[in-house]
């Protein structure tokens, strides 16, 4: 059944048969003291005479076909069940909602003995509205909601059947493997609050749930546990070979449920299969699709503001900020590498950031609440996209962007700055040689690393919007730089960045697969930066040949990555492995270009002939170098507006 005709009646002007509904509700809604509030049938509206009879008749008529759709649509949802008053003799129903008393009774039914799931889905629903009658415009809020719930808690006649590719394994082999959950990804990004996650756990292994977002849960949890285990057993690949059927039922379920059950169980299902993709392979189009859904969610849900329901623990309100925030983290790092706006627009949310001093010192490295910082850093990412990369920033005039990348720069400074020195990105030590990684257990080094590379990419796309807006105007006055900004070369910076993440590759856990893939991407950005930098400034031998070895570093890095059959990972490979050739060639076009001028100089001869003929053969090599360019460019926006530093 339609919307504007549940409504709107049927009527042309379904906007205007709305509105004039929701007033007559209103009016009909009076609270006078300690009185209940009664609904009561509106009356229709007086003419200049009073009342027009035949208008009114078939004012009432029509109305009374609304209400009768819409009385039909929230019995639906269970709102009414057991509540309906007799017809009079006119057939009308009379209806007298005591809200005070409803609450007490809704307080005292969470007191009864192990109600079934389906009775507490329709009382968590039950509660849900009649806590939207103390706010105004409460009938508007009643009746959306229930649509969006899809008529309000599902009622199945028998269990709901989920397509299985793994069975769950016994009770003792589940507990273990949530364990390892827990203890590993769950403590980085606190996707699930353990107390209550166990709760749910024994509850629906002891009967048949019904609940598409929990069992896409456990099933994702699972997956996740089994991949935790990876580090620390001789046999990765069967650890990989069943978390990948666990995660095979999830998304059996996502496919037949798209978005589960539209609860916060499924927020953190959908979430949670979002990282699997993210450690386990490098395409992150999965990913990015399994996280709007979530994020889509996540604001049905109200989890993007502050939540206001009393009825709400600390526990509960603290859950939903982590949830909500860990989403964010991962759709402003995906919107970064993909180069696309991210699905949450920082203007729509107004939601606290998470405790900064938890209980349970969740995502906490040592006395660092990294997880704290890493929702800080996503709002700056956020910032990056939108000032310097959306389609309106782009239009922008270079002075203002400018202006934006000074300040962006600062902010990025004042959040590494804010954090202990060991951790810090850039943090050398001592010797003053190679960036330094704590030596930390599993999965924090991982954790601290994937920061980093995260950070320096950052970074790297500041400074690239800033060398892009200084090389097309050429002569830009320095008047017109701020001063906050380095007076260094244009895209200096950039390629700094990238010599830092290539050094990074030394302290990646040999073991630790999942970070591999995750860091896939951000090696292949730093080869693209380096291999720019080649064709640019062939000429500086020393420093070409310093990062020509950094692209076989990083070429000896993905080569490990890509022994496994995986097609997006072998065509990035193949397309680095190309352009690790070119500047090969380049280095020694340059080379030789060079012993040959040093040759004329020497003996003060030219033979113009064969000048000529060298000129033709550099200008060859050199549209061919360029033709090769072109193509790479256009493999490299493929994969990602960002991954290239010639595509601006």
């Amino acid at each position: 059944m339609d919307l504007s005709e549940i409504v709107g009646g049927g009527s042309g002007d379904g906007g205007s048969s709305r509105s004039s509904l929701d007033e007559s509700f209103s009016s009909s809604v009076t609270e006078d003291g300690g009185s209940s509030n009664e609904i009561t049938a509106p009356r229709p509206p007086p003419s200049a005479t009073g009342y027009d009879d035949a208008g009114s008749e078939e004012y009432v008529r029509a109305l009374e076909n609304r209400l009768d759709r819409i009385e039909t649509l929230v019995r639906a949802s269970g709102i009414l069940d057991g509540r309906q008053a007799a017809p009079d003799a006119g057939g009308h129903v009379d209806y007298d909602v005591d809200i005070e008393a409803l609450l007490a009774e809704v307080g005292q039914s969470g007191e009864s003995s192990l109600p079934s799931r389906e009775s507490t889905k329709n009382s968590d629903f039950w509660k849900h509205c009649i806590w939207q009658t103390k706010r105004s415009g409460w009938v508007n809020d009643i009746i959306e909601d229930v649509v969006a719930r899809g008529l309000g808690p599902a009622v199945h006649t028998g269990a709901r059947r989920f397509s299985q590719y793994a069975r769950l394994p016994p009770m003792e082999d589940v507990l273990s493997l949530v364990g390892d959950f827990f203890a590993g990804c769950n403590n980085i990004l606190p996707l699930y609050h353990e107390e209550t996650f166990m709760k749910q756990l024994y509850d629906n292994m002891a009967g048949a749930g019904e609940s598409a977002g929990w069992w896409a849960s456990i099933s994702t949890v699972l997956a996740l546990g089994h991949i935790s285990r990876m580090r620390s057993t001789f046999f990765p690949q069967e650890q990989e070979r069943q978390a990948w059927a666990y995660m095979k039922n999830a998304m059996a379920i996502q496919s037949d449920f798209p978005t589960l059950d539209f609860d916060l169980l499924s927020v953190q299902a959908l979430i949670g299969m979002a990282l699997f993709f993210l450690i386990t392979s490098c395409n992150s189009h999965m990913a990015s699709m399994m996280l709007s859904t979530a994020i889509r969610v996540a604001q049905g849900n109200g989890l993007h503001i502050n939540p206001d329901d009393p009825k709400l623990s600390e526990t509960e309100k603290e859950q939903r900020r982590r949830v909500f925030w860990i989403a964010c983290i991962f759709d402003k790092e995906l919107s970064l590498r993909m180069g696309r706006a991210p699905a949450q627009d920082d203007g729509d949310m107004n939601i606290d950031l998470p405790q900064n001093n938890p209980p349970d010192k969740a995502g906490y490295v040592g006395s660092f609440n990294m997880f704290r910082a890493k929702c800080v850093f996503a709002q700056i990412q956020g910032k990056v996209y939108k000032k310097l990369y959306s389609a309106q920033a782009w239009n922008q005039p270079r002075d203002e962007v400018l202006v934006s990348v000074a300040s962006l720069d600062c902010e990025l400074e004042a959040w590494r700055q804010n954090m202990p020195m060991e951790l810090r990105p850039g943090y050398r030590g001592e010797n003053d040689k190679h960036p330094i990684i704590p030596s930390l257990p599993p999965p924090y080094d991982s954790n601290v690393l994937v920061t980093h590379f995260c950070y320096w990419y950052c970074f790297s796309l500041i400074h690239r919007r800033y060398a892009i807006s200084i090389s097309i105007i050429g002569d830009w006055p320095e008047a017109a730089v701020p001063r906050s900004i380095s007076p260094t070369m244009p895209g200096s910076q950039v390629t700094d960045s990238a010599r830092n993440m290539v050094k990074l590759l030394q302290c990646h856990p040999p073991t630790a697969k999942g970070t591999r893939w995750y860091l896939l991407y951000y090696c292949a950005a730093a080869l693209v930066n380096l291999f720019g930098q080649i064709i640019n400034e062939p000429g500086a031998v020393a420093t070409s040949q310093a990062d020509l070895a950094r692209m076989r570093v990083v070429l000896s890095f993905m080569a490990v990555v890509c022994e496994e059959d995986n097609r997006d990972a072998r065509n990035i490979f193949g397309m680095c492995r190309k352009m690790e050739q070119i500047a090969v060639d380049c280095l020694e076009k340059a080379s030789a270009k060079a012993v040959s001028v040093g040759s004329s100089s020497t003996t003060g001869t030219d033979d113009g002939e064969d000048e000529e003929q060298r000129r033709r053969e550099r200008k060859e090599w050199e549209d061919k170098q360029r033709r090769e360019i072109v193509q790479i460019q256009r493999q490299l926006r493929v994969h990602g507006r960002f991954f290239s530093p010639m595509d601006a």
